[in-house]
């Protein structure tokens, strides 16, 4: 969208600066986010981060206008593309400017959106998401952007060498380590100190006389026990 010499600068322009009406209108939408996850995978805010996902490798930007009108072309030279799942309160999208930049735009703030093909220009009111116009994003721009990782047999063979080289290099540490433990000498024996021998003294067995003289003290000692008893009763006896 020009007029005369002038081209004018969409939100998503490289250098497009935001006004104080933007700042309130994002305040506005933020505000409303909570609301708009609710629901899990069913919700609106899930559509959001998928898009915003995709809009990250080629096949987002290689099918956009192929089956429809979902490219737009900013007179800037950007492409982008908004999510189906927005809509007049809340629209988000991703971009592609023509030096190869990818990027991602969330909310009704994001305004103007200039289009040379719908003419688009302000996202705070309804309006569709798709384009008037069909465009095709050119080959030698397409290039630039990375394939998905799980269909890109280039970034499955770096993640297999990356993973390779950090075993190898695991591998050669233990090696190492182990190497370098073989050439030190052993550790020297600490000596244990013996414990010190228990002396017992002999048991030495009494003689005959021993044996007598011991058998008449136990005697003699069983009997004053009873002649002490004897008396004690007797005591007790006579105070009554």
């Amino acid at each position: 969208m020009s007029r005369g010499k002038r081209t004018y600068l969409s939100a998503i322009d490289a250098g497009f600066r935001w006004t104080t009406a933007h700042r309130k209108v994002e305040a506005e939408v933020k505000s409303e986010v909570p609301r708009r996850y609710a629901g899990g995978v069913n919700s609106a805010g899930y559509g959001w981060t998928m898009f915003r996902a995709a809009s990250k490798y080629r096949h987002f930007w290689q099918s956009g206008g192929v089956n429809g009108y979902g490219i737009h072309l900013t007179p800037r030279g950007t492409y982008f593309r908004l999510n189906g799942n927005s809509n007049e309160r809340h629209l988000s999208g991703g971009y592609l400017r023509a030096d190869g930049t990818l990027g991602t735009f969330d909310g009704r703030h994001n305004y103007p959106l200039y289009c040379v093909g719908c003419g688009r220009a302000d996202l705070r009111v309804a309006e569709s998401t798709d384009c008037s116009k069909e465009f095709h994003v050119p080959a030698e721009l397409l290039i630039s952007i990375p394939e998905y990782p799980v269909f890109s047999p280039a970034s499955t063979a770096e993640r297999e060498e990356r993973e390779w080289r950090k075993k190898s290099r695991a591998l050669e540490l233990e090696h190492a380590a182990k190497l370098k433990k073989a050439a030190e000498p052993p550790p020297a024996p600490v000596p244990v100190p013996r414990p010190a021998p228990v002396r017992q003294r002999p048991i030495r067995k009494p003689g005959p006389v021993e044996e007598i003289l011991l058998s008449i003290a136990g005697s003699l000692w069983v009997t004053l026990k009873f002649l002490l008893l004897i008396l004690l009763i007797a005591l007790a006896a006579s105070r009554r």
